[in-house]
């Protein structure tokens, strides 16, 4: 409804493609050449991102595309399922920070140099064995949430026009992380305009949460091009305070659970 009810966005929205990839834990947005409409390959990271430079000077992107790589949605479905096994079956709700802490802490172990470690497959399928038909279900929608969110986000860098070459030429990692913070407003304008806001909330949140991990684990204090977690996470819980509210009223997701449950802020 937030996208439809806006000419502009709806306008350019329609026009996106979703292209899965095969490997790698990314999802990003960029605009395909002639080329890379044409032949139907997939290609590398590194040819995605000549894509990207070769996009014409005008500010109309023709084919934008949300790039999806089927690592990032494997990856998701591992959180899922450790996130759903710290769900109580009887009451909805959320067992214990320190329960969510360890299983987000495991999920981001599980990575190495950006890629999921084949050696882990056994805990996960564990896990999932583990959970009942209804947590599975509940593990099922929380991918979905997730995957809802990252791509809402994605449209946002589209319908900004982060993609324009004038934008690419001049980015800086200070614009890039303001670009990364106007599509996560983006997509959280995208999320209240939904019905079901608090599942969608749920996946947004624990996917942040996730990354709090990730980045304590891989790279920790590393300058990047997105802003750090616990910020957008931060500003999630502002930005989307209604849905935050009934995510803590269903799963027992409030403010104070979600900070005991990622690492605790750098000295």
């Amino acid at each position: 409804p937030y996208i439809r009810g806006n000419t502009s966005y709806n306008e350019t929205a329609s026009k996106i493609e979703l292209i899965y990839w095969p490997d790698s834990l990314v999802v990003n947005a960029f605009a395909a050449s002639k080329s890379g409409e044409d032949n139907g390959e997939d290609n590398s990271e590194d040819e995605s991102e000549e894509l990207v430079r070769q996009t014409s000077s005008s500010r109309q992107i023709k084919t934008p595309v949300v790039n999806y790589h089927c690592g990032w949605d494997y990856m998701m479905r591992c959180v899922s399922i450790s996130v759903a096994s710290c769900i109580d079956d009887r009451t909805n709700k959320l067992i214990s920070a320190s329960e969510l802490a360890h299983a987000l802490q495991k999920c981001s172990q599980s990575m190495g140099d950006g890629e999921f470690i084949e050696s882990e497959l056994d805990y996960f399928y564990e896990q999932a064995c583990s959970l009942s038909s209804r947590g599975l279900a509940r593990a099922r929608d929380i991918t979905r949430s997730i995957n809802t969110y990252v791509i809402a986000h994605e449209i946002g860098h589209i319908v900004s026009h982060h993609l324009d070459t004038e934008h690419l030429l001049n980015e800086t990692y200070e614009i890039s992380r303001n670009h990364e913070r106007i599509a996560d407003d983006f997509a959280s304008n995208v999320l209240g305009s939904m019905s079901y806001r608090e599942h969608v909330f749920l996946g947004h949140a624990v996917s942040s949460m996730f990354f709090c991990w990730l980045e304590e684990t891989m790279k920790p204090g590393q300058v990047t091009t997105h802003p750090h977690s616990r910020e957008r996470l931060e500003n999630a819980l502002r930005a989307n305070s209604q849905a935050a509210k009934e995510a803590a009223e269903t799963y027992g997701l409030t403010k104070d659970f979600i900070m005991q449950a990622i690492p605790p802020t750098p000295l």
